[in-house]
């Protein structure tokens, strides 16, 4: 790929595949820690996974009638801030379930959002002739983002 924007792309999409794999991954092992109930695990796993059922329903709507590269960058920023605040608040108040819930809805709706855009950015970006490969660059790094965090992120939080 001689494209450096493509390049460019498939590091940062590397980057938010982890994040979001360590996001729920961490979360589950820390819930399952503080609380010691596989119930709770089981309710963060769903609330994850229904918000993003969710989010799908409107995202390509949304990624359609806007910039796919706003779309992108915006998911980045309000995972961020959506995440950053329960875990400021778990460090000010201490362990919350219902702050873990935020982090989970938040992971779930804006992965979501990112997924449909970034792969609309990925076409823009890329000629007829490298949109095989860059498919295949994004399809790598969301699995080796997503699958290598769950490990790392089990060996970080021991």
């Amino acid at each position: 790929m001689q494209n450096r924007n493509i390049k460019l792309f498939l590091s940062a999409d590397l980057c938010s595949q982890f994040g979001a794999g360590m996001t729920i991954a961490v979360l589950s092992w820390y819930a399952l820690d503080k609380s010691g109930s596989n119930q709770l695990v089981a309710t963060i796993i769903n609330a994850n996974v229904i918000s993003g059922i969710l989010m799908s329903l409107f995202a390509g709507v949304i990624v359609d009638n806007f910039s796919k590269k706003f779309i992108t960058i915006l998911s980045y920023i309000l995972r961020i801030l959506f995440i950053a605040v329960p875990l400021l608040l778990l460090t000010v108040y201490g362990y919350n379930k219902y702050f873990l819930l935020l982090i989970a809805l938040s992971n779930g709706l804006g992965w979501n959002l990112y997924y449909p855009a970034s792969k609309g950015l990925l076409q823009e970006i890329s000629t007829k002739e490298q949109l095989l490969k860059s498919n295949s660059g994004a399809e790598i790094t969301m699995q080796v983002g997503l699958f290598s965090s769950g490990a790392i992120a089990g060996s970080l939080y021991n």
